[in-house]
């Protein structure tokens, strides 16, 4: 993490529209190199300090997974690019109350 957090203090000094982030897994905790009892997106969230608007991207299929992701507070947008691929109208599914037909794993 001490590596990625270097790299972000780089990067906010650059004239840069965001940043994107993208894990398998949004609450993923630190490993190494960092404090080991925030997510990753916390501490990149922390690091980047609203400098430059921050995008968090990891495993989030279900309405509530992303509405959860979205109260962190961690990312100031969310990407849902593999849900959409499963479900190219998930946006009329989920405005529909049909979230529990949500597919959130490729066959």
């Amino acid at each position: 993490m001490k590596e990625t957090l270097a790299l972000v203090d780089r990067l906010v000094e650059k004239p840069l529209q965001y940043i994107h982030i993208s894990l398998c897994n949004f609450y993923k905790k630190v490993r190494r190199g960092g404090d080991q009892n925030v997510t990753r997106m916390e501490a990149v969230h922390n690091r980047i300090n609203g400098r430059v608007p921050f995008i968090g991207v990891g495993d989030l299929f279900a309405e509530e997974n992303g509405l959860k992701a979205f109260k962190t507070g961690w990312a100031d947008f969310l990407t849902v690019g593999g849900s959409v691929e499963l479900n190219p109208h998930l946006v009329q599914m989920i405005k529909n109350g049909k979230e529990d037909e949500v597919q959130s794993e490729f066959d």
